[in-house]
């Protein structure tokens, strides 16, 4: 499932653009529900070096992406990025 990169998740971008932390950085202050929205919710995962979100489309249906540092930084920037997500297990 493609997940919409929304007003609402570009938000969410800016606001880790916005910290300007490294990979290491956000290592030390890892948390899976740093970033909370209506349809998003999720945090840095030291482990995977990546952040990981859930996406609650309109039906309440659970889907599940990683994105990059970069990546994130890029859609903050107004580059529009193709994100895939997979169900929730």
């Amino acid at each position: 499932m493609e997940v919409p990169i929304s007003q609402e998740f570009i938000k969410i971008c800016k606001q880790i653009k916005a910290k300007s932390y490294s990979i290491s950085q956000w290592s030390e202050i890892e948390s899976d529900d740093m970033f909370h929205s209506g349809s998003f919710r999720g945090g840095f995962d030291a482990d995977e070096q990546e952040f990981c979100f859930s996406f609650y489309d309109q039906a309440g249906d659970e889907y599940w992406f990683q994105v990059s540092l970069s990546s994130i930084i890029e859609i903050a920037s107004g580059i529009q990025l193709k994100i895939v997500g997979r169900a929730a297990e």
